[in-house]
């Protein structure tokens, strides 16, 4: 089942880098995917090595102990939700419109959506442990906290890209800015991670206030 989720992922990986560029620009498409699968690296091999709220299973294909298909995962995610969510605004642009805030909300509640239901396959399917104590569960043992940190990943990834593609022009400018900016995306968003963890926690009776 690993295997099969891999060759998933990379085959539609490959579909919404085709639909990228036709609906946008080639430079738009690589700017995206590269910047989101540094992202996705970086935040995994952080969080596995330094916060071991989560383990993975066995996958065939691993950089430095990081599924490499976690480079792309992120990077998906972040675009299905944006590409979702301009259809909601009947297609208006992300990228065009001024302020883009209304976008969020929405962009926050798909990733969510889309968290629960790939989750629970991930945790049915031992493609990811969780070391999360939680009194309240989702679908297929998830922990609540999941999908909180896919609509943070979406929108913090999505509101720096969008910043760093308005204000220069030059793909090489656009491309270290975007890289330069990847630790302070992932230290946000483990940041967002473990002030909503610490939330849940309380409300849920898992750790208490004295």
């Amino acid at each position: 089942m690993i295997l099969i989720t891999e060759l998933i992922i990379i085959l539609s990986s490959g579909i919404l880098l085709w639909h990228a560029g036709k609906e946008d620009s080639f430079e738009f498409t690589v700017l995206f995917w590269i910047g989101g699968g540094v992202m996705g690296f970086t935040r995994e091999w952080v969080m596995t090595q330094y916060t071991q709220l989560y383990s993975y299973g066995d996958f065939t294909l691993s950089l430095n102990g990081v599924p490499v298909i976690f480079l792309l995962f992120w990077t998906n995610l972040a675009y299905v939700a944006l590409r979702w969510s301009e259809n909601i605004f009947h297609g208006k642009r992300y990228l065009d419109v001024n302020p883009p805030h209304y976008f969020y909300p929405i962009v926050f509640l798909i990733s969510c959506a889309l968290a629960i239901m790939i989750s629970a396959f991930g945790s049915q399917y031992d493609l990811i442990h969780w070391n999360i104590q939680s009194k309240l569960m989702l679908w297929g043992r998830t922990p609540l906290i999941v999908p909180f940190e896919y609509g943070v990943m979406a929108v913090v990834y999505l509101s720096v890209f969008r910043e760093i593609w308005r204000r220069h022009t030059d793909f090489m400018h656009r491309l270290w800015r975007l890289l330069g900016w990847i630790p302070v995306i992932v230290l946000v968003q483990i940041g967002a991670i473990f002030i909503i963890k610490l939330g849940i926690d309380i409300f849920t009776g898992v750790m208490e206030l004295h």
